[in-house]
């Protein structure tokens, strides 16, 4: 039984066609997701050195102490430092309501493309993480070389925020141009399939009400 889904070629020029557009586009795949994984590693960097000031620790300490922490845990490290009022409300505030939130979002694209890896089908590559555990763990999503890279460009201005919120610079200290680049929206906003198990159709049944029990004569 032939496979409906299979797409049907009327020469070997489309074939050959075919082909080099999907390993044209595995190949920028592979570029931005290098370029991608770079930035991130500098963000983990940056993120640590803030952590490290917003703490008042010399460089030697946060070497001990911080060496080796994710950046889920530096995160959180950052809010309870801010909780008991160690960083400036404006910065905090900064941090909390703008770049740890897509720190975490970007984070959540790095794993799945590290772990998981994106896999060609047809011309589009596609994450698919069948090693969820449970239903709601399984997610599948198509990635592109344009989604890295709108990732990695907002992680090159996080880098650039943070380093500002460690010497308690804002958006007022820059001229115009600069600040609507710098503090303008995130280019990278996750996939509806990268946030929904891919049962998500299914409708759950709701539990049956109980009955009320019939009063006694």
């Amino acid at each position: 039984m032939k496979n409906p889904k299979t797409k049907k070629f009327a020469s070997t020029e489309e074939i050959r066609a075919h082909l080099d557009k999907r390993n044209q586009r595995r190949e920028d795949y592979y570029i931005a997701l290098g370029d991608f994984i770079n930035t991130f590693s500098d963000v983990e960097s940056q993120l640590v050195l803030a952590l490290a000031d917003f703490a008042k620790v010399d460089k030697k300490t946060a070497k001990a102490l911080f060496s080796g922490v994710r950046v889920d845990q530096a995160s959180d490290f950052i809010r309870r430092l801010g909780a008991v009022k160690k960083i400036k409300p404006k910065i905090f505030e900064e941090l909390t309501k703008n770049l740890l939130p897509q720190i975490k979002v970007i984070t959540d694209l790095r794993n799945d493309v590290i772990h998981y890896g994106a896999r060609l089908q047809s011309i589009r590559l596609t994450i698919n993480n069948q090693r969820g555990i449970g239903r709601t763990q399984v997610r599948r999503y198509i990635v592109s070389a344009k989604m890295l890279e709108s990732a990695r460009m907002d992680l090159g201005m996080i880098n650039l925020r943070l380093f500002m919120a460690c010497n308690n610079e804002g958006p007022e200290d820059l001229p115009p141009p600069i600040r609507a680049a710098i503090f303008g929206p995130w280019r990278y906003t996750p996939r509806v399939g990268q946030q929904k198990n891919s049962q998500s159709g299914r409708k759950r049944k709701d539990s049956a009400k109980p009955q009320a029990r019939p009063r006694q004569p």
